[in-house]
C-alpha cells in the first residue's frame, strides 16, 4: 500500500468517525441561561435605523427592537449594545478568527464601556439578550480570556487528526472563560 493510498484510508476512516460520532445529544440551551460576553460598541439610533451592527447588516434591527419592546428613549439612552460573546475561524492557518457579535439591551440605569465584561441573560423567544451585570471592567482586570471550546472528546479528536492532514488546519471556536468561574457553577461551553 502506498502512502497516499494509507493517508486516503485514514482521511476517509476519520470523516466516517466523525459523522457517526455527531449525533445530537438533545441538550439545547433553555431560556434563562446566563453567557459571558465583552461589549465591542454602544450602538447610536443612527446605526440602528441603518440596519448597522458595526461591519454587518441586519435587516429591519430597528424594526426588531421596537418589535420586542425596546423603546426610542432606550435607544437615546445607549442601553442597546453589542456584545462578542465568542469568535471562530475556517482553518487555523490563516490566522483569522471572526467575532461573533449579538445584541443585547441594557437594564435601565446601567451604563457600560466598550472592553466590560458582562453576564447577559438569554431571555427565550426574543432576538436580543439582557445583560445582567458588569462582571469585570476589562479581560485583564476579571482574568478573563476567550478559550477553545473543544467539542466532545470523540470528535474533537476526529477534528485535531484532521486538521493534522490538512495543509489549512482544523475549524475551531473560542468562548469567554474567565478564571475559577466553575467555582460559581459556570460551565465551559463545547463548541
Amino acid at each position: 500500500m502506498s502512502q497516499n493510498s494509507f493517508l486516503s484510508s485514514i482521511l476517509v476512516i476519520c470523516i466516517l468517525w466523525i459523522l457517526t460520532s455527531c449525533t445530537s445529544t438533545g441538550e439545547t440551551k433553555s431560556a434563562g441561561t446566563l453567557f459571558l460576553g465583552a461589549v465591542s460598541f454602544i450602538l447610536t439610533k443612527d446605526q440602528i435605523v441603518a440596519d448597522q451592527l458595526g461591519h454587518y447588516k441586519m435587516k429591519d434591527f430597528y424594526k426588531s427592537l421596537l418589535a420586542e419592546g425596546v423603546t426610542d428613549k432606550e435607544i437615546d439612552a445607549g442601553q442597546v449594545v453589542a456584545i462578542q460573546g465568542s469568535m471562530y475561524w475556517a482553518n487555523t492557518a490563516s490566522g483569522i478568527k471572526h467575532k461573533r457579535i449579538t445584541v443585547a439591551v441594557l437594564p435601565k440605569g446601567m451604563a457600560v464601556e466598550p472592553g466590560n465584561i458582562v453576564e447577559l441573560r438569554d431571555p427565550g423567544g426574543v432576538h436580543f439578550y439582557a445583560v445582567e451585570r458588569i462582571r469585570a471592567q476589562s479581560l485583564g482586570k476579571g482574568q478573563s480570556s476567550f478559550v477553545e471550546a473543544l467539542a466532545p472528546p470523540s470528535i474533537q479528536v476526529a477534528k485535531d487528526i484532521l486538521g493534522i492532514f490538512s495543509l489549512i488546519g482544523s475549524p475551531g471556536s473560542a468562548t469567554l472563560y474567565c478564571k475559577d468561574i466553575e467555582d460559581e457553577g459556570w460551565e465551559q461551553d463545547h463548541g
